[in-house]
């Protein structure tokens, strides 16, 4: 894994700032936060999109390690951020890419599920604490992506569930999602936990909002 990065606007009109950040090394991420906490002024979007999939193949063949760094990279990676930010203004709005694999189990994606539900746990604690800031978790559902070409490349015959990921009825592209989520960037948000599924058609998308404590 190499280099993610990480842009920062603030209220969409601001400046974008890259600043690279290895989510493998904690010290990398630190970093990385403390200068997004310092370029952040006035209302402030954050949105996590970095994630690895890990090994597409029958839960006893992954080992305890590569679950761990799934965990690490695309949960645990969030909480500096956060943790470095959430303090500097009244209101920010959390963005996490997250999956259905957060909440429903697909066979032969063991980290990705467990990392993907522990990303969604992790914004909903910090939604039940911090109420005035938003949290919310974006499905885009299955998109034609380097992640995507790893499923499809891996020996799936075994996990007929799997077969959606290279069904261009199903399968949306990146660009697509992107301006769905651009869209709802700038519209206002609710505080606390919102689920957000880019699914549906750029009229009529689905979102849930968990009001704060409950």
């Amino acid at each position: 894994m190499g280099f993610t990065p990480i842009t920062h606007g603030s209220s969409l009109g601001g400046e974008p700032a890259d600043i690279a950040v290895n989510l493998d090394d904690i010290h990398s991420t630190r970093k990385a936060a403390e200068q997004v906490a310092q370029v952040a002024a006035g209302p402030t979007e954050i949105v996590f999109a970095a994630g690895v999939l890990g090994s597409v193949t029958n839960a006893t063949s992954v080992s305890v390690e590569e679950v761990m760094e799934c965990v690490h990279v695309n949960a645990l990676s969030l909480k500096p951020f956060i943790d470095a930010t959430i303090h500097s203004q009244e209101h920010v709005r959390y963005w996490l890419v997250s999956s259905g694999a957060a909440q429903k189990p697909y066979p032969a994606m063991l980290s990705y599920c467990v990392s993907k539900a522990a990303a969604e746990m992790l914004f909903r604690t910090y939604a039940s604490e911090f109420r005035t800031h938003s949290f919310v978790a974006v499905n885009p559902g299955p998109m034609f992506t380097r992640m995507n070409e790893q499923i499809q490349s891996s020996n799936v015959s075994g996990f007929p569930e799997l077969a959606k990921f290279s069904d261009p009825e199903l399968v949306a592209q990146p660009a697509i999602r992107a301006r769905q989520l651009v869209d709802h960037l700038t519209q206002p948000t609710n505080p606390g936990f919102t689920e957000l599924d880019l699914r549906s058609s750029s009229q009529e998308v689905r979102s849930k909002t968990k009001q704060p404590g409950s």
